[in-house]
């Protein structure tokens, strides 16, 4: 079958393929809607016959342009969030920074944000100091009225004076005093007695003794001295415990362990000592408390 197809010269600079159809660039130009480079005086004839052999460009319409020109609401929006985030997260990474250069980390509130401290400021943690508060008022004033009380209590006692219970328990405790007192006193002297001093010796006995006792030794005063005499002897006491045993009225005994240091003739000049355990009978009058009786204890 003959060729009847008639092919144009193509002419310098056209841009044109045989048999008049568009090259792949013309193509492309007139897509985007640009004049072709080799023919810039083309008539739109020309672009409709190119469309007419089959040219498979399509150009594209002025709303499809300005749809895609155009951006949507949505991609306007998304270019704020990215930046409003990344401020949020320099504004957050410098907080942290300035918190690990000060050592104090924020704390959360109860509205969810940060204080001083790193402890959240929740009512809880208002509670609880307010409870600590109310506490340590509470023992404020719990000294505060000890304190007041305390003077209080003595100038009553001052004003008012004690009760007949508290007078006789301060009368008690000053009578065992005094009488445990004495009864040391008159142990020491009487394990004391020495040849040289017998007189003196034996008043300071009758002067620290009262009734049938004193009477007794007062009896005895000659025979004591001349038994003293004989042997030379010299003898020191001392009271190792004394205590108090009864209390009845105005009469005391007294308890008394006592060492007797002694030298005589019969030692041969050595000390020897010598123990003892009595019991005084202390009775109190117009001179004090004086010894009303003596009684070894076995």
């Amino acid at each position: 079958m003959p060729d009847n197809t008639h092919e144009e010269p193509s002419s310098g600079g056209s841009g044109r393929e045989p048999g008049g159809r568009r090259s792949g660039l013309d193509r492309l130009r007139a897509a985007r809607g640009e004049p072709s480079a080799g023919a810039p005086g083309e008539s739109p004839s020309e672009d409709a016959g190119a469309r007419g052999n089959g040219s498979t460009a399509v150009l594209e319409s002025p709303a499809a342009d300005s749809r895609e020109s155009s951006p949507a609401p949505e991609r306007e929006a998304e270019p704020k969030k990215k930046e409003r985030g990344r401020r949020l997260r320099r504004r957050s990474g410098s907080a942290a920074s300035a918190d690990a250069a000060t050592g104090q980390p924020g704390r959360v509130t109860g509205t969810g944000h940060e204080t001083e401290g790193g402890a959240p400021d929740t009512p809880r943690a208002h509670d609880a100091s307010a409870s600590r508060r109310q506490l340590l008022l509470a023992g404020l004033l719990s000294l505060l009225v000890i304190g007041l009380l305390i003077p209080v209590v003595l100038m009553r006692d001052r004003v008012v004076g004690q009760t007949k219970e508290q007078k006789a328990v301060s009368e008690l405790v000053d009578k065992r005093a005094s009488a445990l007192a004495a009864g040391r006193q008159f142990a020491i002297t009487f394990f004391s007695p020495d040849y040289k001093t017998i007189d003196n010796y034996s008043d300071q006995v009758q002067a620290l003794t009262t009734g049938d006792f004193n009477k007794d030794f007062a009896g005895k005063r000659g025979e004591l001295k001349s038994v003293l005499n004989q042997v030379q002897s010299q003898a020191t006491g001392r009271v190792l415990a004394a205590g108090v045993s009864r209390v009845s009225g105005d009469s005391v005994d007294v308890l008394v362990v006592a060492d007797q240091d002694v030298k005589n003739k019969t030692t041969a000049g050595k000390t020897v000592t010598n123990r003892y355990r009595v019991q005084l009978t202390m009775q109190q009058g117009p001179k004090g408390w004086l010894v009303s009786g003596l009684t070894p204890v076995v």
